[in-house]
């Protein structure tokens, strides 16, 4: 988990950079706001919360780089579990306690994603021979325990889903060397972690997605995703 915001900026150079701009920017500004509590109220701070879930490694990042308190108001802004939330009041070892907590689950769950991608990718590779459905990958209990685990998982999975392979593939191997494949219907994962549905789109499509997707993920905000509509929603169908 400690490498892992290295192995993103490595791969999304200007996610990295957008997100540290706009960091710098919000840090700068509280240096002239003393209540603590009104730091998420400047633009500066809502400009973060935009880029969303998709920078949670960073800003967790930043617990052990530069200031933990700063990091706690983004990091809960930003992850909506309950189970996962931090008290933002205390005196500094209390939010060093805090910290060494919060990073401790985190690995936690960053271990529990990794495994769960695992046993999708194992699940796609072994169908990828007995069916040519979408639905064989996307609709079994593999992908539904990914599905659940939130969009914390969305910087892993992209991690693993930026290499584009031609012809289609059922699953893709990780770029950065090593470690579980990332299934090709990865665009499905993150459509619905985002939008709360499927874009059921076919494998005709994949080459497509995987470039739209990682182009979101290294330029665009949270609600600036990809969007997909059911085709009885859609006026240009």
């Amino acid at each position: 988990m400690l490498h892992f915001p290295f192995k993103l900026r490595a791969a999304f150079p200007k996610y990295s950079s957008t997100f540290e701009t706009r960091w710098a920017a919000w840090i700068n500004a509280t240096s002239s706001v003393p209540d603590r509590a009104s730091w998420t109220s400047l633009p500066e701070f809502e400009a973060l919360v935009a880029l969303g879930p998709k920078i949670i490694p960073l800003t967790l990042s930043k617990m052990w780089e530069t200031g933990i308190a700063p990091a706690i108001l983004l990091y809960n802004m930003l992850d909506k579990d309950a189970d996962y939330q931090l008290p933002q009041d205390g005196d500094q070892d209390s939010l060093n306690v805090l910290a060494d907590d919060i990073l401790l689950f985190n690995f936690a769950r960053y271990r529990e994603t990794r495994n769960a991608l695992l046993d999708w990718a194992e699940h796609c590779s072994w169908n990828s021979g007995l069916s040519s459905s979408t639905l064989a990958y996307v609709e079994c209990e593999e992908y539904y325990t990914l599905l659940e685990m939130g969009p914390f998982i969305i910087p892993q999975l992209m991690l693993q889903y930026e290499e584009v392979l031609e012809p289609p593939t059922p699953y893709i191997s990780e770029a950065n060397g090593g470690g579980p494949h990332a299934p090709l219907f990865s665009y499905e994962l993150l459509h619905e972690l985002t939008w709360g549905y499927k874009c059921e789109f076919r494998t005709i499509f994949t080459d497509i997605q995987c470039k739209e997707w990682a182009d979101w993920f290294e330029n665009g905000e949270h609600r600036q995703a990809p969007h997909f509509k059911w085709k009885e929603d859609r006026d240009d169908w």
